[in-house]
């Protein structure tokens, strides 16, 4: 799929051999989507790190994702000081949205694997913001590859995988808490976070 941007023209997935996080947001010139792209922009090094790029597509054209970002870029607020230097996408047709089946009152959030394979999704309605730390938080737990508690942060104790056979089980907890994990149960442990 060939998607052209304020960057230039991009095919998904081939041209993002990376992590993405693609926003399919509301539209350019709405307070709420104002919010959301200088919120992305404080965030970007931060995905960049996590060898995550990022894309952000609406209905609009190249020309009005243009106006928006130097309009966003000249006004920036206090709490959102980085410029907007990501790419903006258009979907002017409603194509992606139509081969997606995505909701015209909705806003999308995705995470996708290296080779376009889709890990996380976020919906929201219009009227809120999208929460972009909440974001990187799924990412970080995607990329350690171990399966993570409730309300886990990156340095917090992954959990550990279950044991598979009867034999495992046997010396599961006490393996667990030798490697300096916390052993809750059989099924349930915590591993050290590296």
């Amino acid at each position: 799929m060939q998607i052209l941007t304020t960057e230039g023209s991009f095919h998904f997935p081939a041209d993002f051999p990376r992590w993405l996080m693609l926003f399919y947001y509301s539209g350019d010139f709405l307070p709420v989507s104002a919010t959301e792209l200088m919120a992305l922009a404080q965030l970007k090094h931060t995905f960049k790190k996590k060898q995550c790029d990022l894309l952000c597509i609406s209905a609009d054209r190249i020309a009005s994702h243009l106006a928006f970002i130097k309009t966003l870029n000249r006004y920036r607020l206090a709490e959102y000081p980085a410029p907007v230097t990501f790419p903006l996408g258009e979907d002017p047709e409603g194509a992606l949205r139509r081969t997606w089946n995505l909701s015209p009152n909705q806003k999308y959030l995705w995470i996708f694997a290296p080779g376009g394979v889709p890990k996380a999704q976020f919906t929201y309605p219009a009227e809120v913001g999208a929460n972009f730390t909440e974001a990187l938080r799924t990412l970080s737990a995607l990329q350690l590859g171990r399966p993570t508690p409730c309300g886990w942060v990156p340095e917090a104790y992954p959990l550990a995988l279950p044991p598979q056979t009867r034999a495992e089980s046997d010396c599961f907890m006490a393996e667990t808490e030798r490697e300096g994990g916390i052993a809750i149960d059989w099924y349930i442990s915590l591993t050290p976070p590296y």
